[in-house]
């Protein structure tokens, strides 16, 4: 049986791999943070960390209020824990309805897929086996979740290069 690093390095090229794997550690880590902060967990995730400000979706605007009360709280224990990412700020944000199969009460839903056009990019490689494999939900999602951000930043700093020339 693989292990998960070894999932992780297939998807992510060999420079960002000793990142990710923090990174990931840091989002799957989320709720025993917030659980040692005396708040429940499961009504809050790690939407992105970027340029040292960590963004929480939360599911409620009373949830919002709760983490805000315990943001110092928050923001010192996930340096504690992980000093290499540099988290100076958190900021909350209320989730968007994911659709009508989302009920209420429910935890968060994993995001779905973004369609997506690269025009003139090389296409990337099939994963949909490699994700079968991985048989723990939470890693999978934050895996798929970690993929995405990075793709994103990538997509980014694309534009922004290409209008200096």
């Amino acid at each position: 049986m693989k292990r998960a690093g070894d999932y992780l390095a297939a998807i992510i090229d060999a420079n960002l791999y000793s990142k990710a794997k923090v990174y990931s550690g840091f989002f799957s880590s989320w709720d025993q943070i917030v659980r040692g902060c005396g708040i429940a967990s499961g009504h809050s995730r790690v939407r992105e960390l970027e340029r040292g400000i960590l963004v929480v979706e939360a599911d409620h605007p009373g949830w919002i209020q709760i983490l805000q009360t315990k943001a110092p709280e928050i923001i010192s224990a996930a340096r504690r824990r992980f000093p290499e990412l540099d988290i100076r700020a958190i900021s909350f944000t209320l989730s968007k309805p994911h659709g009508p199969e989302e009920s209420p009460g429910a935890a968060l839903p994993p995001e779905k897929e973004p369609v997506r056009e690269d025009a003139g990019r090389k296409p990337k490689e099939d994963r949909s086996g490699s994700w079968e494999q991985i048989g723990d939900p939470e890693l999978k999602d934050s895996l798929k979740r970690l993929e995405r951000s990075i793709g994103e930043r990538e997509k980014s700093a694309g534009r922004r290069t290409r209008g200096k020339k």
